[in-house]
């Protein structure tokens, strides 16, 4: 009994250690990201649009700080996930078998790459459309003044949901590689798939048809892949 609380003492002690070590990482890219702001503030998708006839607006005298802490604490969070997800995996790898080991690399590889996928496809393909169409529409019943927070806000709502999707395309068609997924439920359960995307769409999206469409339609071809793929497991493997 005595040698088991000294087990759970060990591990609450390295887990004390994995999340202290974790914020530090964060900590220090914050820091970093911090010093050297100015740049960054380059990196937003494009503000000057036709009917936006001015700078995005700062209404307070903290307003700009707090939009500075907030951009360098999600960039620091995303640059230096490499070191502290390496940091979790040093924690959990002693307990995972060594199937499961050969797994989760492969995972966490084609997750990171579902993440830029998902980054990559909001900044350059929905935000730019978003903007334009919700600043002209906008204009039709008044005058677009942007501020600097609900623009940042309005960004992350939108880059966020985008990961999260391609990230539940992943799991998808993770669980038809590994056959947790039967072909024939994907083929029977479409509509139902289908009306769940819209759902997920419409929540993970600005309330505008246009960017849930852009959100709901790579989804809706990603879930046909996944079809695509269970039948070619299926043939390839004889599995019935």
């Amino acid at each position: 009994m005595e040698e088991k609380w000294t087990s759970l003492g060990g591990h609450l002690e390295d887990l004390r250690k994995t999340i202290l070590q974790s914020l530090i990482i964060v900590g220090i890219g914050f820091l970093i990201l911090l010093i050297f702001y100015q740049p960054l503030i380059k990196l937003l998708p494009p503000q000057n649009i036709n009917s936006l006839d001015q700078n995005l607006l700062i209404l307070g005298p903290l307003e700009g700080l707090f939009f500075i802490v907030k951009m360098c604490f999600w960039m620091s969070l995303a640059l230096t996930a490499p070191f502290w997800v390496w940091s979790w995996l040093k924690f959990i790898l002693p307990g995972m078998k060594k199937n499961e080991r050969v797994i989760l690399i492969p995972f966490l590889s084609l997750s990171f790459f579902s993440l830029i996928l998902g980054v990559f496809f909001a900044l350059k393909i929905t935000i730019p459309i978003a903007n334009q169409y919700l600043s002209q529409f906008n204009a039709t019943i008044g005058q677009n003044a942007w501020t600097l927070n609900h623009y940042f806000d309005y960004l992350f709502f939108i880059i966020a949901g985008h990961v999260i999707a391609s990230e539940l395309g992943l799991l998808l068609l993770v669980f038809v590689h590994f056959g947790l997924i039967e072909t024939k439920i994907l083929e029977e359960k479409r509509r139902i798939f289908y009306v769940c995307i819209f759902v997920l769409s419409a929540i993970l999206t600005p309330p505008d048809i246009l960017t849930q469409l852009f959100l709901a339609i790579p989804l809706i071809i990603l879930y046909e892949v996944a079809i695509l793929y269970s039948k070619w497991r299926c043939v390839k493997f004889n599995l019935t």
